[in-house]
This record gives C-alpha cells, sequence and structure tokens, in this order.
C-alpha cells in the first residue's frame, strides 16, 4: 500500500516494535490494576455456586507436575534437535528450517498430549487406555458451550460479507478521515479510533487491515503520517475493542469464565470486560499522544511519526 506513492519504500518487520513493546508495558499495568480495584470486587457478589472451591495440591500432583515438565520438554527438545540439527530431517534440500516452522505445531501437540499423559499417569488418573478416551470425551464436552457460540458468530460473519457492510464501513471510514482537517497527532488519534470502532463489525484483524491498507496508507503518508506510525495506531486501536467483539475471542474467553461462574452469560460478561476495553483504549490514545508529541523512534529502524512525500 505505501507503494503506491512511494514504490522504492520498505517496512520492516521490527518498524514500530519500541511503540509496542511500551503498549505491552502498558497493558499489564492496565490490566492489572483493573483486575485489583474493578473486576475483583464486583466478582465478589458471586453465590458461593459460583465460587469455585481451591483444593489444596497433594504431594503426588506436585511430582506428577514435575513429570510432566520433563516430558514435554523432552518432546520439544527432540523436536528442535530434528529441525536444528545440521542436516536434520526437518530441514530441506538447501538446509532451510522452512519444514521445522511447519512442525511448530504438531511438535507443541505432541509435547501438550505428552505432559498430560504423564500427569494423569503419574496421579493415578490414568491406568488403562479407556481412561485416556474418558478424559478426551470429557474435554470435547466443555467445548460444546464454545461450538454453539461460534456456530451464530459464524452466520454474523457471513452476514456482514454477504452484505458488504465491512467493506462499506472500511472506505467510507477511509474517506471520512480525509475530509476532515486533521494533521499530526490528532489524525494519528482519528484512525486508532476507526479502527476501534471498525472492530465491531469486522473482527479479523487480517481482514481490516488488508480492506482499509490501500486506501489509508497513502492517504496518510500524503498527509505527513508515516506508514509506520499507520501501522502501530492501528494494530493498537484493534487491541482495545477485540474484547467485546463477538466473533473474535470473545466466545473462548466466555467458555473459560463459565467453569468458574456457571451463571455467566454474555451481557454479564461484556459488562465485565467493558472496563478493561474503554480502560486499554484509553492507554492506547495516551500512549500514541506521546509518542507522536514528541516524535519518538517507532522501532529500530529509526521510523517516525512524520512522513515527507517523494517529489
Amino acid at each position: 500500500a505505501a507503494r503506491v506513492l512511494d514504490p522504492s519504500i520498505t517496512i520492516d518487520i521490527l518498524a514500530n516494535y519500541f511503540l509496542l513493546a511500551a503498549y505491552a508495558g502498558v497493558v499489564v499495568v492496565v490490566v492489572t490494576v483493573l483486575t485489583d480495584h474493578v473486576l475483583e470486587p464486583r466478582l465478589k457478589a458471586l453465590s458461593e455456586a459460583d465460587s469455585p472451591t481451591a483444593a489444596k495440591p497433594e504431594a503426588i500432583q506436585h511430582r506428577g507436575l514435575a513429570l510432566s515438565v520433563l516430558a514435554m520438554a523432552a518432546v520439544i527438545a527432540g523436536g528442535a534437535a530434528l529441525g536444528l540439527a545440521p542436516n536434520g530431517p526437518l530441514r530441506d534440500e538447501t538446509g532451510a528450517l522452512k519444514p521445522f516452522y511447519k512442525s511448530f505445531v504438531a511438535i507443541v501437540a505432541i509435547a501438550l498430549f505428552a505432559g498430560a499423559l504423564v500427569f494423569g499417569i503419574a496421579n493415578g488418573r490414568l491406568k488403562r487406555d479407556a481412561d485416556v478416551y474418558d478424559q478426551m470425551r470429557g474435554a470435547l464436552a466443555d467445548t460444546a458451550p464454545f461450538m454453539l457460540l461460534v456456530f451464530f458468530a459464524a452466520h454474523f460473519a457471513a452476514f456482514l460479507d454477504w452484505s458488504n457492510l465491512a467493506v462499506i464501513s472500511a472506505a467510507a471510514g477511509a474517506a471520512w478521515l480525509k475530509t476532515i482537517d486533521l494533521g499530526g497527532p490528532a489524525l494519528v488519534i482519528a484512525f486508532c479510533l476507526l479502527t476501534s470502532a471498525l472492530n465491531l463489525v469486522l473482527p479479523s484483524t487480517s481482514a481490516k487491515w488488508a480492506l482499509m491498507a490501500p486506501a489509508a496508507v497513502p492517504m496518510m503518508m500524503s498527509l505527513g503520517i508515516s506508514p509506520e506510525m499507520t501501522a502501530a495506531a492501528y494494530r493498537l486501536g484493534a487491541s482495545a475493542t477485540e474484547l467485546v467483539t463477538p466473533t473474535a475471542m470473545t466466545p473462548i474467553v466466555l467458555l473459560f469464565a463459565q467453569r468458574y461462574a456457571p451463571r455467566m452469560g454474555l451481557g454479564r460478561f461484556m459488562a465485565i470486560m467493558t472496563p478493561y476495553m474503554l480502560g486499554l483504549l484509553t492507554a492506547a490514545l495516551a500512549l500514541l499522544w506521546f509518542w507522536t508529541a514528541f516524535d519518538l523512534p517507532l522501532g529500530p529502524t529509526g521510523a517516525r511519526m512524520s512522513y515527507t512525500p517523494p517529489g
């Protein structure tokens, strides 16, 4: 998208690393403060039936955990050796590591299975193959609420795609940014807010960027904003409202919440997540203002907010 205005430009993958690393630290602080002073006091109102009972770990559980960690470490070490050793089987004919990279998911899956199997055997819960089957069946039963939520979320996403509302919203938002008389930090913050709003109707981060970048990046460059700054503002804006986007990670987090609060519904869950969303969005906007006001480098490549179009 940036090459529409500057065919010679190159964007490094670490171009906005400094800003994103700083935001990661801000997220930790904001989430910790909100959890301690907002979320936990509100959750104390849950009934005793909703509150989980914490069992004191037994010595055999500690032993099983230690053996489980060793089993996972052995699998990961073995998988790493297959790829990183000279002439390893997970290298291609040129010696590159592409097959090893493609095997990451399989290696992690085998490591998790080995760790769970060793933990169950050490604690006496897995005595025969039928016990493993029962545990796997129970795990699939836990995913049933998630699959139900995904069914409706998929229909919602399909409706957005069929109606072209997502594409129209992205194009209209980019056009609106060009009509308003803003520049510098104010324009960056406006773009971040636009991204946060579009996240509610177009939850896929990559799909939304694919729609917005061809219009937004050249437009921001023509107004003196670097593509690195545009990408950073986009990522910060998309991260905040992800918590309340129904078709993103919300169903998964809700599923885990219901393990500890079985009567947790979607409305109650959204009410709990809203302070996080508002806090993270406020922090993201404040960080963007600070970075742009002082024109700090965005990453090790030295890219900053300002950009001078060629010619």
